[in-house]
């Protein structure tokens, strides 16, 4: 009996020492599972362009986008000094909005953001429109518009090209590979794609649109656009874009929401930005955290069951 109980624990202890590493999915993320409000939004791919670009940065919380709120002049200032500012990751939500306010980009953060507004913080002034400079637009209308504007050239380039950005490849995708890279207590896959016999690495958060989150099954399919991270020492795909009808709507569903189970949201980069500390928990942390519970009560469990048998 005694024999018994032991061996269940340590087998138990094995088990759940082996889930901590247990691979998970890269953080691919499309508009199924970028936000969990935008499904049925018209702007859908235009807010995942933005977030690939930055223009759209990450926000801590509860993973909603809102696309139908109007567009503040505090989310403005806070999303354009996340793009400009030149420590940005460094830098606390509020001291990024003093960013924009200390360039004079905007005169307040009361209100709602004008078009006027978007194009000073944006262009500086100097992007001529044929609309109503005092009109507001909601959080989907703001990434519509931009995406209609950010290969319009004003003083000399686009904002497609002042972010640093440059097209990727694009033609059909002859092989994928991926490796398992382990950070501290997680594994994740890292994923490399080959186009006309050329091998492309994907940063560690890629953006795409109309494709599965699980990219080993993207061989064989026909890459429309990609572009290619300003920020990496070496080349790295942050955006991909199918061709349409490359897959069906079930087969991206299906796949992005096994990702979805297995992972939480984007991790967050390096910096304090308007997230508190419960906002920095995800799932991972707390399936972590409770499989380290149930191994100390195991390891007490066996101990104090050897005790006992010693007192007998």
């Amino acid at each position: 009996m005694k024999n018994k109980r032991q061996l269940f624990a340590l087998i138990l202890m094995v088990i759940i020492c082996g889930s901590l590493l247990t691979p998970t999915y890269a953080h691919v993320t499309n508009s199924n599972n970028i936000y969990d409000d935008i499904e049925f939004s018209p702007a859908k791919e235009a807010i995942v362009e933005l977030r690939a670009l930055n223009i759209i940065p990450y926000e801590g919380g509860s993973g909603l986008f809102k696309p139908q709120n109007k567009l503040t002049r505090s989310d403005l200032a806070f999303w354009a000094g996340s793009l400009t500012a030149p420590d940005a990751t460094q830098m606390e939500r509020n001291e990024l909005e003093q960013f924009i306010l200390n360039q004079g980009q905007l005169q307040t953060l009361e209100g709602n953001a004008t078009l006027e507004d978007i194009i000073s913080v944006y262009w500086k002034g100097n992007l001529p429109v044929s609309e109503e400079l005092d009109q507001e637009f909601t959080r989907e209308q703001f990434s519509s518009w931009m995406m209609e504007h950010i290969h319009t050239v004003v003083d000399g380039a686009s904002l497609f090209e002042r972010i640093g950005v440059t097209q990727g490849p694009s033609g059909i995708i002859e092989k994928v590979e991926s490796e398992t890279v382990t950070e501290e207590q997680s594994k994740y896959h890292i994923y490399y794609i080959y186009v006309d016999g050329q091998r492309y690495p994907l940063n560690n958060h890629p953006k795409i649109i109309g494709g599965s989150t699980d990219l080993t099954i993207w061989e064989g399919k026909e890459l429309e656009e990609s572009w290619l991270d300003p920020e990496s020492e070496e080349p790295k795909l942050s955006f991909l874009k199918l061709k349409e009808g490359e897959m069906s709507l079930s087969e991206i569903a299906s796949e992005t929401d096994q990702q979805h189970q297995q992972m939480d949201k984007e991790a967050a980069p390096a910096t304090s930005q308007d997230a508190s500390f419960w906002s920095k928990i995800n799932t991972g942390h707390i399936i972590i955290a409770a499989a380290l519970i149930v191994l100390v009560g195991l390891i007490a469990w066996l101990f104090s069951g050897k005790k006992i048998n010693r007192s007998l």
